[in-house]
């Protein structure tokens, strides 16, 4: 039995045309604005959401802290929900590197933020022991709440109140692409909306690597390329990854809601086979498992059904559904169990 892996969305392979664009893509020295399929692909990357700069980078967490650092200052402190990405997945940059402090952020529910509720965390000049608050981060779609989106009226009323309290906001959009494709709306509005952007071009898209940080202003890109560099963020001849980042773009993108339908079938199969097992779907690409052992449950669907999932706590597993297994034998794996 053919192993499925829903580990993740970044487990995926490049495709014959994807390979070709690679080995036939025009490169330069990227690092000194001279390869034409990385500038190819910022400008359309940027263009999409509606900012000015667009820099392409070899990895997400990359893109996160290098635009943190770039908005920010060690020492300050940054508004974001515990389970975020940056706070929870990226091996302590967030401290280690920025030099951040993260607040917990006030919730209205499991995902959007209370916008009323901020100007309590805003610092004032004569609160000098703490910690000035510069910018709110979220998370969109968020995957520790199962790929769940945030509503585009709770982000314009979340960026209208960042504006008020002086308060920059970032959105780690690793997987925006599948809130794009929930919506079907245009996604250009966002720079208008938010300071900064991280959108990721291996997770669902189906390139082996990179994300694009977005964000305005020249000084903004003077310093953003001076910490690019610092981190060690700056490659050469990148158009070889920039042109299967471009094949994913024009291919694969139309392909993501295929995989939000999947995730849904699977969803209602699984509950089935299942039914001491509680399994949750926000409409994207992520489902989540909340079971007594959750190692021990992602063995049984390792060992039963050839299936992997990832373990993200004692007691919750993880699927991510992408491009590679639509036309898979997935659902008909269930449906003998059931039938059994």
């Amino acid at each position: 039995m053919k192993t499925i892996d829903l580990r993740s969305d970044t487990v995926t392979q490049a495709d014959e045309g994807m390979r070709e664009a690679m080995a036939s893509a025009r490169v330069g020295d990227s690092m000194f604005g001279e390869d034409p399929s990385v500038l190819e692909l910022e400008a359309r990357v940027a263009n999409t959401f509606g900012f000015e700069h667009a820099v392409f980078v070899p990895t997400g967490t990359l893109s996160n802290q290098l635009l943190l650092r770039t908005f920010t200052e060690p020492g300050e402190a940054i508004v974001a929900q515990t389970s975020n990405h940056i706070v929870q997945y990226e091996s302590g940059a967030l401290s280690a590197l920025t030099g951040l402090q993260q607040l917990p952020a006030p919730l209205s529910d499991s995902v959007h933020i209370d916008e009323r509720a901020l100007g309590e965390l805003k610092t004032t000049e004569q609160e000098f022991y703490k910690p000035p608050v510069t910018l709110v981060a979220i998370e969109n779609t968020h995957m520790g709440e199962g790929g769940r989106i945030y509503e585009r009226t709770r982000l314009e009323a979340l960026s209208e109140r960042c504006r008020e309290l002086e308060l920059n906001l970032h959105i780690d959009g690793a997987r925006i692409w599948h809130a794009m494709n929930t919506s079907q709306n245009s996604a250009n509005w966002l720079g208008s909306c938010v300071d900064s952007l991280s959108v990721c071009l291996s997770k669902g898209l189906g390139a082996p690597v990179g994300s694009c940080a977005l964000f305005h202003g020249s000084s903004r890109l003077h310093r953003f390329k001076r910490f690019q560099k610092m981190f060690g963020g700056c490659t050469r001849q990148a158009g070889h990854m920039a042109a299967a980042a471009s094949y994913a773009l024009e291919n694969n993108l139309s392909r993501l809601h295929e995989t939000h339908t999947l995730a849904e079938s699977f969803v209602n199969a699984f509950r089935k086979t299942h039914p001491d097992v509680s399994v949750s779907s926000a409409g994207t690409n992520i489902v989540l498992f909340t079971c007594a052992n959750a190692l021990a449950f992602a063995g049984e669907m390792s060992e039963q059904f050839g299936i992997k999932l990832s373990v993200l706590s004692p007691t919750v597993a993880r699927a991510v559904f992408h491009i590679d297994v639509l036309g898979s034998d997935l659902l008909d794996r269930l449906s003998t169990r059931c039938q059994k």
